[in-house]
């Protein structure tokens, strides 16, 4: 299996999910998780694939539940330049990981397209309204950032913003001219979302 040098981040608190996203990497890459807070159990699944043959697993553990600085330690501790952001309660599929590869040597921000799953009457609202997605940007779940870009923008996200932060970031890239390198092919899969939860966040951005 090819050695790809290149690091997931993923942060995660309470979600029980956390299981089949890892379950979901089929590379042999870093995979960095941080522990913002994480529950007893979280911390038991997580530590379960410390000697899995897949890929190379990096714990770092916060005690704060603060999603920016989880996500800021973990661009900080991961060993490769290229970044994957993807949340907890997604999977990756196909060759997400080779499509992002492949993008970060030409783009410093690329966003993946994400398929959310549409299971009740409420995410299917949720997921037709997701599919439009922000053109020119790139929002989380499934976003890659190289780290070269905190020359040209400062930092990675913004710590005292409690939601919205990847749009905070995307206003940065912006104003820096950078261009977004996207990408069509499915990258993951998000699971179902509430139709309050997606409007409480339409309304944050």
């Amino acid at each position: 299996m090819k050695n790809r040098k290149i690091s997931i981040i993923i942060c995660v608190v309470d979600d029980l999910r956390i299981d089949k996203m890892l379950k979901s990497i089929n590379e042999n890459c870093e995979v960095v998780i941080v522990l913002n807070g994480a529950t007893k159990e979280v911390k038991e699944i997580v530590n379960s694939y410390k000697n899995n043959n897949i890929f190379q697993l990096k714990v770092i553990e916060i005690p704060e539940r603060n999603l920016s600085k989880a996500r800021n330690v973990g661009a900080t501790e991961a060993k490769y330049d290229k970044l994957i952001f993807y949340d907890s309660d997604c999977e990756l599929v196909g060759k997400a990981i080779d499509l992002y590869d492949k993008k970060l040597d030409k783009y410093m921000l690329v966003d993946g397209s994400v398929k959310f799953k549409s299971e009740t009457f409420q995410s299917k609202i949720v997921s037709v309204l997701r599919s439009f997605g922000l053109p020119g940007c790139a929002l989380c779940p499934s976003i890659g950032i190289n780290k070269k870009i905190v020359d040209k923008i400062g930092y990675y996200f913004d710590e005292d913003i409690k939601w919205i932060e990847d749009s905070e970031l995307n206003i940065r890239v912006k104003r820096a001219g950078i261009k977004v390198g996207i990408i069509d092919e499915l990258t993951c899969i998000h699971d179902n979302l509430s139709f309050k939860s997606d409007l409480r966040s339409a309304f944050r951005y």
